[in-house]
């Protein structure tokens, strides 16, 4: 960690240039002003505003946009810059709708007469709609604070709340040796080499996993497969993306103790994400047919930010992959052997195995490298936790200014209301009135923004998810949850807010 003395002047340096502008615009609204009609600002009548349909129309066209190109997009790579594009334009939707909008529904409501013609719809209605082109720029800030609020707490909190399911897809066992030997006899020497220093150590082996795989990335047309990167568009195929996964089929009968047979390129097939319909597939030259279609996989531990297919094959089809993946692909082929452990091991034991295995690895010059899940368990939580106070900490900042703004534009609406109360309650308007009317009129104010939030985070869900699939958070329903969690946190926090406001509103504007 250092202090950069280069982003404190940027940072000084633009808050002083915000700071410029506001003060330069006061002075200059100031100086083209007149200063009697400035002093008798506050007892002029406002002229009723109209109702601009145009930008109303703009901000639902803006808002439908932003939440089409959320619900639409599939694309992980590109959900990333669509959805700055997205935020811009839902931004830019709600305070048009906010501004333009709430004027024309006011009207709307207006012109209901069984609702308008009731004490307090009445006056809170005529009121909110003089006040509307005032409060509607406030009201679409608290919105927009209260969607980064709800967006922030629910990603960073499922992140953190997950990180079990993660750190089980990613890292299935205990200790796990990823060796990329081509000669088996120096890959059999590498896991006998752990399993003696396992016994050196005095740990117990729970269970053991050990087989072979080929795993390259294609792109998928039908059901042919292309692998050469010349001929593919990634960003735009991404969805068509698929990562392929070839296990031999001894190492599969092993661990799943099932007797499949397959004969010449029949296959057993598996896909974590997108079914696959087409009855047979072509790849590398090879067209290999679909003998039948797993509904669970025995091979944990492969994993991938894409639609990945399993296949199963003969022990001969798999050396041939072998041998066309390291002639064709080349690096871009990915030839592993892995051999897990869980291990009767307190945390320090197992680190101090996996640093001797480690040692030999690099002494004895094998290509491979290690994976425990104290070291993977520790970096995600590095990077969530680090995630997590950022969105508490950003979360507490804008909930604090949404509940600012709004607590204190009520008071000062308050005090502007308070003649006006004052004169109907001397004209007859009961107590009981006054508090529905209050009450109605709060509540307009208030929940607005809070609902439209919700609409909000709920047309952003599925880019998040995606965005989420990206940092390996897969779980859908704890996201969810901790979504529900947020927003009723939050209401919560503003229902509370709301009793203060309406009980402070109302003492102003009481008549005794």
């Amino acid at each position: 960690f250092f202090v950069s003395g280069k982003v404190i002047l940027q940072t000084v340096f633009w808050f002083c240039l915000i700071y410029l502008l506001i003060c330069l615009k006061a002075v200059l609204t100031i100086q083209v002003s007149d200063p009697i009609k400035l002093l008798q600002g506050s007892s002029v009548g406002e002229k009723e505003p109209r109702a601009k349909w145009l930008l109303a129309l703009l901000g639902a066209v803006s808002l439908g946009t932003g939440y089409g190109l959320a619900i639409t997009i599939r694309n992980p790579l590109a959900s990333i810059e669509t959805f700055f594009a997205a935020v811009i334009l839902v931004v830019i939707g709600t305070y048009l709708l906010f501004t333009a909008g709430s004027i024309a529904v006011l009207k709307i409501l207006r012109r209901n007469q069984k609702f308008y013609y009731q004490p307090e719809h009445f006056i809170s209605v005529s009121g909110m709609m003089y006040r509307m082109k005032r409060n509607a720029v406030g009201l679409a800030n608290i919105c927009i604070l209260s969607t980064m609020v709800l967006v922030m707490l629910s990603t960073t909190t499922s992140l953190v709340l997950g990180i079990e399911d993660i750190i089980r897809s990613r890292v299935p066992n205990d200790l796990g040796i990823y060796c990329q030997e081509t000669d088996d006899a120096k890959r059999e020497a590498l896991f006998r080499s752990a399993d003696a220093l396992c016994r050196e150590h005095g740990i117990s082996v729970k269970d053991r996993m050990e087989y072979r795989y080929v795993a390259f990335s294609a792109c998928q047309r039908g059901n042919e497969f292309e692998t050469d990167e010349s001929k593919m568009d990634i960003v735009k195929e991404y969805n068509m993306l698929r990562t392929m996964v070839f296990i031999p089929l001894s190492d599969y009968q092993t661990l799943s103790d099932e007797n499949q047979e397959l004969t010449g390129n029949e296959v057993l097939f598996y896909s974590d994400q997108i079914a696959y319909e087409e009855e047979t597939l072509k790849l590398l030259g090879q067209e290999y047919l679909i003998e039948e279609h797993a509904e669970a996989f025995a091979m944990p531990g492969i994993s991938s930010s894409v639609t990945s297919y399993y296949l199963v094959v003969t022990d001969e089809v798999f050396e041939r992959l072998m041998r066309d993946g390291r002639e064709q692909l080349g690096e871009f082929c990915r030839i592993d052997a892995y051999y897990g452990m869980d291990l009767e091991a307190e945390k320090e034991e197992q680190q101090a195995l996996a640093e001797n295995i480690s040692e030999t690895i690099s002494r004895e010059g094998y290509q491979g490298y290690l994976e425990t899940r104290i070291d993977r368990r520790q970096s995600f939580l590095s990077l969530y936790g680090g995630l997590l106070f950022l969105g508490l900490f950003l979360g507490l900042l804008f909930t604090m200014a949404a509940v600012l703004i709004i607590y204190y534009k009520q008071i000062s609406e308050g005090y502007e209301d308070r003649e006006r109360f004052v004169i109907m309650q001397k004209v007859g308007m009961t107590q009981a009135e006054v508090r529905k009317t209050v009450r109605s009129q709060v509540l307009t104010v208030f929940f607005l923004p809070l609902i439209a939030a919700g609409i909000h985070v709920a047309a952003a869900f599925p880019l998040i998810r995606l965005l989420l699939a990206l940092l390996a958070m897969t779980n859908v329903k704890l996201y969810l949850l901790c979504t529900a969690a947020a927003f009723l946190a939050f209401a919560a926090l503003y229902v509370m807010i709301y009793r203060l406001t309406a009980r402070t509103y109302y003492k102003i504007v009481r008549w005794n």
